[in-house]
């Protein structure tokens, strides 16, 4: 199955650019088939290059095939991959780097949560729990593992691809109700600070001296996209719902020294 789904999406991409490279569109709307001009394959590939890839790890057969037909029917998205253990889910996002991973969070190898520290250090890819009840373990868990989102098998589709494509956009997606359960439990004797990794505390001290993405990224020699998965982790650790809030937070929580800003 994993192997047919990596063909098909590669398929698909050589299909969408074959499509766009032969027809040139004219201004009243009209397509023939023709030479291709350098700005019809830029806009063929701009267009390709905006599909989400999305890999699947849930040992379910019904539930990772259900999904991955239903998101094969959504446009914008393609599922790259699935994988039916932690170990094998590991293995494929290292190969295919995929955008966004859906992680079941019991594994029968391992904790949906310890393949989301995984790919998290190893991998550009942002990381979704999907779990089969909203428990609130589960979620403290996905939370501390640096999980972007956090699911459960119950919601609507709809809602299962809107919070997938948040989480693209390097947003992080959380149920209100059950993140507000929980936040008594991440507050006490459990301090932010300690929370967070060296390398998300370089990131938050960069952050509070005013810097962008682009230059995070220039200062620690990494990816814009890298640092944009830092700050929405950041986010999620300390509980804020911007990148403004977060400075706030670190500000008044003395996260960050007032010599280290000068650094």
């Amino acid at each position: 199955m994993c192997g047919v789904l990596v063909r098909l999406a590669l398929y698909r991409k050589l299909c969408a650019f074959a499509l766009f490279s032969v027809a040139r569109l004219y201004d009243d709307g009209t397509a023939i088939l023709g030479s291709v001009s350098k700005s019809n394959l830029e806009a063929a590939w701009s267009i390709v290059d905006r599909v989400t890839t999305v890999l699947i790890i849930d040992d379910h057969l019904l539930v990772a095939d259900a999904l991955a037909a239903a998101f094969a029917n959504e446009v914008g998205f393609t599922v790259c991959g699935v994988a039916r253990t932690g170990a094998e889910g590991i293995e494929l996002a290292l190969q295919l780097q995929p955008d966004v991973t859906l992680i079941d969070f019991r594994l029968p190898d391992m904790n949906g949560a310890d393949v989301v520290r995984r790919l998290t250090s190893e991998t550009l890819s942002r990381c979704v729990i999907l779990t089969g009840t909203g428990q609130e373990r589960a979620l403290l868990e996905a939370i501390d593992a640096g999980a972007a989102g956090f699911l459960t098998k119950d919601q609507r589709f709809d809602e299962i691809v809107e919070a997938i494509a948040a989480v693209a956009r390097g947003e992080a997606s959380f149920e209100a109700g059950l993140l507000a359960r929980v936040l008594p439990d991440l507050r006490r004797g459990n301090d932010s600070g300690r929370r967070l990794t060296s390398r998300e505390h370089e990131v938050l001290r960069l952050l509070v001296m005013g810097l962008a993405n682009s230059e995070i990224g220039e200062r620690l020699f990494i990816s814009t996209n890298t640092v944009r998965n830092h700050v929405a982790n950041l986010m999620v650790k300390l509980h804020a719902k911007s990148r403004g809030e977060a400075v706030a937070i670190a500000s008044r929580e003395g996260l960050v020294r007032v010599d280290d800003q000068d650094a």
